[in-house]
């Protein structure tokens, strides 16, 4: 499952960028990746390991601490640590999905493909004068 999960860890950018569904989308990731197998395996097992141990080490902490007996799951401290947690795993996610988005453009680059996005265009109020964001 790891092994599938590396391969195709940069399918949903392809599908997004490239507009392909399907089995394409699956060949595509796993000739991309070929050669960044090791980056995408680590970066899968760090954001895993973060995120997955947020998760369980809060539901940990809330079975030894007994905060979910009666009515005492309505407490300050387990809704202060739900929230900390949703928060923190949010942003875990959202970094994740940078970081394949930038492993998507670099293994297009090693590949000596062009990368179809370089520069964001910012609409400003009279339209003559766009600002450019690398």
């Amino acid at each position: 499952m790891l092994w599938l999960r590396v391969n195709w860890s940069l399918a949903y950018v392809i599908a997004v960028v490239e507009s392909k569904c399907g089995y394409e989308t699956l060949r595509r990731s796993a000739n991309l990746v070929k050669g960044m197998r090791w980056i995408a395996f680590w970066t899968h097992l760090f954001y895993g390991l973060t995120i997955g141990g947020m998760v369980i080490g809060t539901n940990v902490l809330f079975v030894l601490l007994g905060e979910m007996k009666g009515d005492k799951w309505k407490s300050f401290s387990v809704i202060s640590q739900t929230v900390q947690c949703s928060v923190l795993g949010s942003l875990a996610m959202n970094q994740f999905l940078v970081l394949n988005v930038v492993l998507y453009m670099y293994c297009k680059d090693l590949k000596g493909e062009k990368v179809p996005f370089e520069y964001v265009y910012l609409p400003s109020d009279d339209e003559k004068n766009n600002h450019a964001i690398v």
